[in-house]
């Protein structure tokens, strides 16, 4: 069984949640705060700890000439659509493409709105920021185990990062909605032994509609797929990575997972089918 997920980008502004999780990164300078709704349960607040830790070891930085500290996200609960529908949203706090206050640097890379001082668990934190959002059902997140927590936070983590969502607005997809940004592409050829492949394979049919990987691709289960298995299975590649370079980033490829992410990844036995966004 699996959830499967809706990418989420619109000119609409949100309510910031008010209960902090957050820390100077510790790879990099890279430094990736939430704020997250007290409504979720310490277990589940630790979990985006360790999704936190983890980004921190694969996203390091942002490239010369980009002088962000990093990124706020929200993560709320709110009532997207009942049990059983979208489990779980992610994606920029404002539309990328076009709309005012994104923030293009040389090179063309494109940012979320950005926040100055931004106030994240009622504490200031000094430096300019990127932001984005993260949404879970509140009639759905009861029904995830925390086995496959971890998956689901880190994959909407993600998109609010800029997957999907970021892609045709820095040049990185094909008129048919597939991945063509040159060092994923490269990190794609050599991870799944294709040299000849000519872009990596999207959900998208059109520039403006991609969000995810193709999972019916030798892609298959990635953690950045529309479908999140509930039995454990999802794989984390390179490939998911490298984008981020293409977005902007300074990235770290083939990271060992802590240990505790290893027993997340690989212990879900939830039965469990839903959507994700």
């Amino acid at each position: 069984m699996h959830i499967l997920f809706k990418a989420l980008w619109s000119a609409t502004f949100f309510l910031a949640s008010v209960c902090s999780l957050s820390s100077t990164s510790v790879y990099g300078q890279f430094d990736l705060l939430f704020d997250i709704d007290p409504s979720f349960s310490p277990s589940q607040v630790a979990v985006f700890d360790q999704v936190e830790s983890a980004i921190e070891s694969q996203i390091l930085d942002y490239k010369p000439g980009v002088t962000l500290s990093g990124a706020v996200v929200d993560v709320n609960l709110t009532m997207i659509d009942g049990q059983g529908g979208t489990a779980a949203q992610g994606g920029g706090v404002l539309n990328p493409f076009g709309f005012p206050n994104t923030f293009f640097n040389n090179g063309g890379f494109e940012f979320h709105q950005l926040a100055t001082n931004p106030t994240v668990g009622g504490s200031t934190v000094n430096g300019t920021y990127s932001t984005g959002i993260v949404q879970f059902d509140t009639a759905d997140l009861p029904s995830v185990s925390n086995a496959t927590l971890f998956d689901l936070f880190y994959h909407e983590s993600l998109h609010a990062l800029g997957f999907g969502g970021l892609f045709a607005g820095n040049g990185l997809v094909d008129a048919n909605g597939q991945y063509i940004g040159a060092f994923g592409l490269t990190t794609f050829q050599n991870e799944f032994n294709d040299p000849n492949a000519t872009s990596i394979p999207t959900d998208g049919t059109t520039p403006t509609n991609v969000f995810h990987f193709d999972e019916n691709s030798v892609l298959g289960s990635d953690i950045l797929s529309p479908a999140l298995a509930l039995n454990g299975n999802n794989t984390f590649s390179d490939t998911h990575i490298a984008v981020f370079h293409d977005l902007g980033y300074v990235v770290s490829l083939s990271v060992p997972e802590p240990s505790s992410l290893l027993i997340l990844a690989s212990s879900g036995l939830l039965l469990l089918g839903r959507r994700r966004v």
